[in-house]
């Protein structure tokens, strides 16, 4: 259309006085936009005016009615609108001239990148969520209506959105559509359309963005072509296209967060697409570092930051550009009262914010909320060696000391002390204290640093190493005692260590920084509430302490559920480990771990997708590979595709060896993944030699069954295993998965398998290596059908077999079965309280406080928490009992369990099931629907293919998961 069109003429002469009328730019079903120019301010504009024909009064209401929804929205991503009227019978309003390609015309070049896909939709949904606060639906979402303007996205064309609470019809064309056919939500086409309806169009306008290629609405869950879409980003996609509406995002917000989870938050960089890919990469790189370690101010600031020092001039034998700030470091936190920023914080630190341009020393106090901020430039020369210090506080100035030092002796001692000495009188004020040394002698304290650079790069046995060799120059050093203990736990090692960490620390404990005491004497505590005390004292003082955070986190996360800690605590904490010290990948491998384990998809992927690499090598402290944690991911929340992938997997020679299948197939159970525990022991058990690994295989396979509620498939695969581990200790399991899970409420086999297997463990008791706990439990089953007096007779026969010189807790928990028998839960529960001090499976360091024993069976941990949970529900204390039935959450296990039969946390986790369903219909009893839904719906999932024998508790968990669940949905 010409300007010499009827309409634009008289437009024109409608808006001559403020507005210079030059060009139409695009027509639609409800109106035509032109190009314009503002004669007051000097700018182009585009002039939106309702199309005459349809100027009836209801449609110029409708028509203004965009023009205030847009003026109103007032956000960054939404074309703002400047002015709106009517003028000569022409409706119209005056809106930002948008220069720039719309998406579609973007995308005809190519799909967008993951960054620039993700940062493009995320802006999408903040204009979004605003206009769905303002009860606004847009109902036009596509890519014809997303524009890339310099550095933003901009949502435009509102034409069809509408009140929600609007139920007049739209303004369109007889027999026209709401909405462009091809981005059109499904239930959309029916005339419906509520928030959700405006998040599947931004899932479709992702996946073409990704991929290329247009999102079909009619395409089965099976027929949909996932390539090009990172891993990551395929279940937050494929909930965003869920077909019915409840089953989507529940808000533009969550759908946000999923997107973008592992990217910049807040930060509005240039966008991604205005750069090539290889700039683009290395600057979101950059950014992601440097927003990434800058730290959260703490609740106490630290007093001082060191930052790598650099060592120039002659080439030195006894240090590097990190070992000195290292024993300066540990050096001053020999002071007392006085707070250092990690390293592990501070180092990071200033590689990212050196790499992003950032003044690095100026700010770095203010940054890592310290008092100060030093580092240093040592040149080394033939006759000595000078040094300057640069010491800044937290705004930015110099501090007087500053300055250079003039050494005529060159070690790695003489420096380390003299800057030290240096700093000391800086922090405390003038005063001139004498520099405490770590050692004095300088190869320990040499092969000590070198100890410390590879500890910090996760170089474990190289570290080890180090600090064996420092501990042979020097005995009493027990800064290398503390850190070899340390890379013990990280090779795999957990105890006994090769000393008396005990008698170390009540002797040379003074020697040791504030923080490092408290971690070694919290490590010294047996495992319980008294370790995890102490560890939150550690990270109370000390907030910023990476390995403090970690230590807590991991102790929760591995122990904390048989204390009636919440796995979740054990997130939270890991989180902050992780945002202290984002290299560090334990924290990374527990959390990914953690969140399989409670079922959250998004939080999974977001750490598994930031994670650093992590170690797959057994030899080098091997705790779960990249591929192990995809595997698990993928299985738990993938399964379509986790099928393939793990054919892939087993395809390389490594992963479908024994040696590694071995350890695999047995540790999958703790990740709540039973069906690939028993594809993975099914596969051992068919391709090992050795009968020891075949016997593993079908201990892994008779595991993954029982958590599925397979029971008999379970008994048959755990009788495979024992012939094949042929040894008393097999066969007493064997007939204990038979007589024990049934006295603990869970119906497992058939009289004749429990005739069976109590002559079985009648024969065992001739051998005096299980003698007692074959006479424990057919004690436990005996009080399982009430019978106090044959349950006495095997307590007082197990008694007699007992040559234990430590409490093993078998028979404490027959007198509180006994208790209960009789009626009288309370008493029950007081005989079994100490019985809590022995469920630890790992020790403390060598030399602590001697632990009263440990349980005895393998099956004791399970059977305490259950009986417990069972008589605090007597009591009508449900919430106690919720916090018993936790137990099977905790991974506390001996090593990696590969050729013999079931340890303690493996009946945990295969009794875990059970536990899940005892805590949701508690919840459910309680009203706590939010806890008991996603129990009770893991219990059906997990038991829809089990033994008949459980049928009734599968009924009982989903119909009350139904129920619990419909109920949050209202």
């Amino acid at each position: 259309m010409s300007m010499s069109d009827p309409v634009s003429n008289r437009l024109r002469a409608a808006l001559a006085r403020k507005y210079d009328v030059e060009r139409e730019l695009g027509a639609g079903g409800m109106g035509t936009v032109y190009l314009a120019r503002d004669t007051t301010l000097e700018r182009s504009v585009a002039v939106k005016i309702l199309r005459p024909e349809l100027a009836t009064a209801t449609a110029a209401e409708r028509f203004l009615r965009e023009a205030r929804i847009l003026a109103n929205l007032n956000h960054p991503n939404v074309v703002p609108v400047h002015s709106a009227g009517e003028e000569d019978g022409l409706f119209y309003y005056v809106m930002e001239y948008v220069q720039g390609e719309t998406l579609a015309e973007r995308l005809t070049r190519g799909p967008l990148s993951e960054e620039a896909a993700v940062r493009m939709s995320c802006d999408l949904l903040d204009a979004l969520e605003t206009a769905h606060e303002h009860g606004i639906i847009h109902r036009d979402v596509k890519p014809g209506n997303v524009f890339l303007v310099g550095d933003r996205v901009l949502l435009g064309d509102f034409g069809l959105a509408k009140p929600v609470d609007d139920d007049s019809p739209p303004l369109t064309e007889p027999g026209q559509g709401i909405g462009t056919p091809a981005y059109m939500p499904p239930e959309q086409a029916s005339g419906s359309s509520t928030n959700r309806t405006d998040l599947y169009a931004v899932g479709m306008i992702v996946y073409e963005a990704l991929t290329g290629r247009r999102w079909s609405i009619a395409a089965t869950s099976e027929e949909v072509d996932w390539s090009g879409v990172p891993r990551r980003l395929v279940p937050v996609l494929r909930k965003a296209l869920s077909w019915k509406p409840d089953d989507r995002w529940g808000s533009a917000a969550e759908f946000r967060a999923a997107l973008g989870s592992g990217w910049l938050a807040g930060a509005r960089p240039r966008p991604l697409w205005r750069y090539g890919p290889v700039a683009a990469a290395g600057l979101a790189i950059v950014a992601i570092l440097y927003f990434s370690l800058r730290p959260v101010v703490a609740l106490d600031a630290a007093d001082l930051a060191i930052l790598p020092f650099s060592v120039r001039g002659l080439p030195s034998q006894s240090f590097d550009d990190t070992s000195a700030a290292f024993i300066v470091r540990d050096q001053l936190e020999l002071l007392p009262d006085v707070r250092i920023v990690p390293t592990t914080v501070s180092f990071p630190w200033y590689s990212a914010a050196e790499a992003a341009g950032i003044e690095t020393v100026q700010q770095a106090a203010s940054e890592l909320n310290a008092r100060y901020a030093v580092d240093a430039t040592i040149i080394v020369e033939e006759d000595g060696a000078e040094i300057e210090l640069r010491v800044f506080d937290a705004t930015g100035a110099t501090h007087p000391e500053s300055g250079e030092i003039r050494l005529e002796a060159v070690s790695l001692g003489s420096v380390s002390d003299s800057i030290t000495r240096r700093l000391q009188t800086i922090l405390l004020g003038g005063v001139h204290p004498e520099v405490r040394r770590l050692t004095r002698d300088p190869d320990a304290l040499t092969s000590y640093a070198n100890g410390e650079k590879a500890f910090e790069r996760g170089d474990w046995p190289r570290a080890r190493e180090h600090y064996e060799r420092a501990i042979q120059y020097d005995s009493t050093f027990i800064q290398a005692w503390w850190h070899l203990a340390t890379a013990y736990r990280w090779l795999g090692y957990y105890g006994p260590y090769p000393v008396d960490y005990g008698r170390l620390f009540e002797r040379y404990s003074s020697n040791l920084g504030t923080s490092d005491s408290l971690l070694m004497a919290a490590q010294l505590e047996p495992a319980g509430p008294a370790r995890l005390a102490a560890y939150r004292d550690a990270v109370d003082r000390y907030p910023q302490d990476d390995f403090a955070t970690f230590l807590l986190g991991e102790e929760l996360f591995n122990r904390g559920a048989l204390w009636g800690e919440s796995l979740e605590d054990a997130t939270t904490v890991l989180e902050e480990a992780v945002r202290i010290r984002s290299s560090w990948s334990s924290s990374y491998v527990l959390l990914v771990w953690a969140y399989i384990r409670l079922g959250r998809a998004e939080d999974a992927l977001r750490v598994l997708e930031a994670m650093p690499a992590v170690s797959a090598n057994l030899e080098e402290g091997w705790q779960a590979s990249s591929d192990l944690l995809w595997l698990a991911y993928e299985t738990r929340f993938m399964p379509e595709q986790a099928t393939s992938n793990l054919q892939a997997l087993m395809a390389d020679t490594v992963f479908s060896s024994p040696e590694w299948l071995a350890p695999i197939s047995r540790l999958v159970g703790s990740f709540d993944i039973p069906n690939t525990q028993v594809r993975l022991g099914s596969l051992l058990s068919q391709l090992a030699v050795q009968s020891l690994f075949r016997a593993g295989g079908f201990e892994a396979a008779a595991l993954g069954h029982l958590m599925l509620g397979q029971t008999d498939l379970a008994l048959a695969a755990f009788d495979s295993a024992a012939a094949l581990f042929d040894s008393p200790e097999s066969r007493l399991q064997a007939a204990e998965w038979r007589v024990l899970p049934p006295a603990l409420g869970i119906p497992m086999t058939s009289d004749e398998e429990m005739h069976w297997a109590r002559e079985e463990l009648e024969a065992l008791l001739g051998d005096s290596t299980v003698a007692r706990r074959a006479a424990w439990a057919l004690a436990m089953d005996a009080y399982a059908q009430g019978d106090t007096a044959r349950g006495g007779s095997w307590a007082r026969l197990m008694q007699a077999t007992s040559d234990s010189r430590t409490d093993d807790g078998l028979d404490g928990l027959l007198v509180a079965m006994d208790a209960d028998v009789r009626g009288r839960p309370r008493d029950a529960l007081a005989e079994s309280e100490a019985l809590l001090e022995l469920q630890a499976m790992t020790s403390q360091l060598e030399g602590g406080p001697e632990p009263p024993g440990r349980l005895g069976d393998s099956f004791a941990r399970a059977a305490l928490h259950l009986k417990r949970g069972e008589w605090f529900t007597r009591l009508g204390d449900g919430t106690a009992a919720e916090r018993e039935w936790r137990w099977y959450q905790a991974v506390d296990i001996v090593g990696f369990p590969v050729t013999e039969p079931a340890q303690a946390g493996e009946v945990d986790w295969a009794l875990g099931t059970f536990g899940r369903y005892l805590r949701g219909r508690s919840a459910f009893d309680r009203g706590e629907y939010s806890l008991a839904c996603p129990l009770l719906a893991r219990v059906s999932e997990l038991w829809s293919q089990a033994s008949p024998r459980l049928s009734s508790h599968l009924s009982s968990a989903v119909a009350q998961a139904e129920l619990a669940c419909n109920d949050l949905q209202r």
